[in-house]
């Protein structure tokens, strides 16, 4: 197959404008954000015209075309900020090479057969991306794709391997072929044509981005590692930021520092210097649970507690005010008036009894006991209106924790439907890849049936027994 003369692609007509001249077209919200950034020349890509196709075969046997031309190919790591655009606009910044770049994709055409929007691109330094993503990353959700580029006429083809990367991992999670030009005359007709031409379904296309197509994987909610000294309710009120309403959103209710791990440290006689190890030992086990539940779970976003990360000065009882104001998606306003309430002594909790983990399971459980339910009266007697996640579900050993029978207790409070994770204790899986770092899990995959009646079950089969 020819590669391009240029070694890359020009697909594209460029036109110098100022940014500001680009903020009209854009929300308020959107506009707040591109006001960060210096004003200097931008590359107007026009309106584009795009479509996708979701690939299951052999990506390069269809781009193996005649007048089908390679062009080159290139990782990119695409970050979609977290802005109150109201139109389905996108921003987005992309590391590609040495390259960063900083995209706003405009309001769509949504009566076109195919998607048509306005694109804009501005080059950014690092210093500039890593002040947009300490102010508006910490809901921005990750795309990384493999790219092979190739030109069919005026028309575009992306042969895209969509990655999701997990730490040092990347795990594949869909390929796609995107065909798109910059002629909005006919441009549909000349995308047509080339999907014709390569073989694909017409009928079969995808005008979503990838922001919008769930791949397969689910979007683990993120927050802010960098703000480490914040209140709870400081840290709630910016992830309040990234519901939808209503909130398609499912979360693991896992042991942390009682249950679970700490029965490996009973009996020692300074537990608390011991709670590091046990943590890290419960997120370890919760998360390879949740990936390998994933395909069970009927919601696109995941949220794992112990995902938001050690924070500066907070207690236990922080932590469990934190989850509470989350499960329960309580209006900002609301949660500060509660945070008044407690502040006045009310509903009696001792908050030395309720951080101390030397102190008896009995004596601290009636401090979080006391808690949920002064929330729970608060929401009932003031008629404030939730928005809390559609599923809670129970991982193994949830009775032993105080935070997660919390938990429990609250979604039961507020009807916040409750559903189990239950472990197949002989399949392959769990004896190689759970059993040896989490044996006390080996006890408690004996106990079926669920606490829960009329919910359904999650055996957890693990795809990956060797």
């Amino acid at each position: 197959m020819a590669t391009h003369e240029s070694g890359t692609p020009a697909p594209f007509p460029e036109t110098d404008l100022q940014f500001s001249q680009l903020l009209p077209a854009a929300s308020a919200g959107v506009r707040e954000l591109l006001q960060e950034i210096e004003a200097k020349p931008t590359r107007l890509q026009s309106n584009e015209v795009q479509t996708k196709f979701r690939i299951t075969g052999n990506i390069e046997d269809i781009v193996e075309k005649p007048g089908v031309e390679f062009i080159a190919r290139s990782y990119q790591h695409d970050l979609y900020l977290l802005t109150p655009g109201e139109q389905g606009e996108q921003v987005r910044c992309r590391r590609q090479g040495d390259k960063i770049t900083l995209g706003y994709k405009g309001v769509r055409i949504e009566d076109a057969g195919v998607r048509v929007r306005p694109k804009y691109e501005i080059e950014i330094d690092e210093k500039t991306e890593q002040e947009l993503m300490k102010k508006y990353g910490f809901g921005a959700k990750e795309v990384n794709k493999i790219r092979d580029l190739y030109q069919f006429g005026s028309v575009v083809i992306c042969a895209d391997w969509v990655v999701v990367r997990r730490g040092e991992e990347v795990i594949p999670a869909g390929q796609f072929i995107e065909l798109r030009t910059t002629n909005t005359d006919n441009g549909e007709a000349l995308i047509r044509d080339a999907a014709q031409v390569l073989g694909l379904d017409y009928e079969e296309r995808i005008n979503a981005s990838y922001f919008d197509i769930q791949l397969g994987k689910k979007d683990y909610t993120f927050f802010p590692e960098s703000m480490t000294e914040i209140s709870p309710l400081e840290l709630y009120e910016i992830m309040a930021t990234s519901f939808t309403l209503p909130r398609n959103e499912a979360y693991f209710s896992s042991p942390l520092t009682s249950g679970g791990a700490k029965r490996l440290f009973e009996g020692m006689d300074d537990l608390a210097e011991q709670i590091p190890a046990i943590i890290r030992l419960n997120s370890q086990v919760a998360e390879i649970i949740a990936h390998e539940s994933e395909d069970l779970v009927v919601a696109y976003r995941v949220t794992l507690p112990h995902l938001v990360g050690h924070r500066q000065g907070w207690g236990e009882m922080d932590y469990l005010k934190f989850w509470i104001y989350y499960l329960s998606g309580i209006p900002v306003n609301e949660a500060k008036r509660f945070e008044q309430m407690i502040e006045t002594g009310q509903p009696g909790i001792d908050i030395n009894v309720f951080n101390d983990h030397n102190a008896s399971r009995t004596e601290r459980a009636m401090q979080y006991e006391k808690l949920v339910d002064g929330f729970v009266s608060f929401v009932k007697e003031q008629g404030v209106s939730l928005n809390p996640v559609n599923t809670v579900l129970c991982l193994p050993d949830y009775r032993l924790s105080l935070g997660c029978s919390s938990e429990v207790r609250l979604a039961n409070a507020l009807g916040i439907p409750l559903q189990e994770v239950i472990i197949d204790k002989d399949h392959p899986g769990f004896r190689k890849r759970i059993a040896p770092i989490a044996k006390w899990l080996q006890e408690e995959a004996e106990n079926s049936p669920s606490n829960f009646p009329n919910s359904l079950n999650y055996v957890v089969m693990f795809k990956n027994p060797n």
